[in-house]
């Protein structure tokens, strides 16, 4: 697994001075370059273990616009599935070159300066320990094609320093033109969203069903629905419910924090009033914001009385 990850970085390497000490101007440059978001397709990689169809690497300043920092993130159908990698590129004055560091959330960590081999050519070797493990060398060559698109090959280097091919990526940059100043990477990793700050989710139309039930057992009907969505909510399934003021056929939704119709229809088929036939529900996928993934904890905020006293 070391070593499959370790492949999948986006080695988006700057044009660099090896004279003196001064920080170069060119990378100072070339790191506003870098800052964004580059994507590459993985869907030939694609495994039980690996489910990613391609992966990400945000870019964002440092201190003083002096280094960056990003993250590598797995994407599946457009959604953000975690961080995989945390990185710092940064100016080395002791080796008069960039280097970069970059950590894993099982504590593995690698750090290793880049080497300029022509305008459109980089190379870097990376040391990497993992806890209680044998520290290991992952060799990355980058042909830079454009600003917008780098070629990333990945290598396992042996004790001999022979260097065997694993992997190769072609990063694209992604459109500034969509970037925006508000946006929280942080957030926006909580509550899975993709680069458009929309997340797939299945909505759930709830009609009248076929079924009438007494006066007295339909209001103990009703509160058990109504219980039933509290405890949806509370595990996290369920982002947001209510019901239409016109008393129709069709009742209310619910918004469902799943990717399939079959976890959809599972869940709504905890609900007592499904089950007694008075409701009967259509299933739909759906693709929303994904702020509606905060709705449940705002809601604390501003309630206050609940739907079940």
């Amino acid at each position: 697994m070391k070593l499959s990850i370790a492949i999948l970085f986006n080695l988006m390497l700057w044009s660099f001075s090896l004279s003196g000490q001064a920080i170069p101007a060119s990378y100072l440059t070339m790191l506003d370059q870098e800052v964004g978001v580059w994507v590459a397709d993985n869907s030939r990689y694609m495994s039980d273990s690996e489910p990613f169809d391609a992966y990400a690497l945000e870019w964002s300043y440092g201190i003083n616009h002096k280094s960056i920092t990003g993250r590598l993130y797995g994407l599946k159908d457009g959604l953000d599935k975690g961080t995989l990698w945390q990185f710092r590129k940064y100016w080395d004055p002791s080796q008069d070159k960039p280097v970069l560091a970059q950590y894993s959330g099982d504590g593995t960590m690698g750090t290793g300066a880049f080497t300029k081999h022509s305008h459109s050519h980089h190379e870097i070797v990376q040391t990497f320990v993992s806890p209680g493990g044998t520290p290991y060398k992952i060799g990355h060559r980058t042909d830079i094609k454009s600003d917008s698109v780098h070629v990333g090959l990945s290598y396992t280097i042996n004790d001999k320093d022979e260097w065997t091919l694993n992997r190769s990526y072609t990063w694209k940059k992604q459109s500034d033109s969509s970037n925006n100043v508000n946006y929280n990477p942080e957030i926006a990793q909580k509550y899975g969203a993709d680069e458009y700050g929309m997340r797939k989710y299945v909505m759930a139309f709830l009609y009248r069903g076929p079924n009438t039930v007494p006066e007295k057992e339909a209001a103990q009907l009703q509160a058990a629905h109504l219980k039933n969505i509290q405890r949806m909510a509370k595990e996290g399934k369920l982002s947001l419910a209510g019901p239409f003021f016109d008393n129709g056929e069709l009742r209310g939704i619910y918004i469902f924090n799943v990717t399939s119709i079959k976890e959809a229809e599972a869940l709504t088929n905890t609900d007592p009033a499904i089950k007694a036939g008075t409701l009967r529900m259509d299933l739909k996928e759906w693709y929303g914001s994904a702020a509606l993934m905060g709705v449940n904890e705002l809601s604390k905020s501003v309630t206050k009385k609940s739907i079940t006293d």
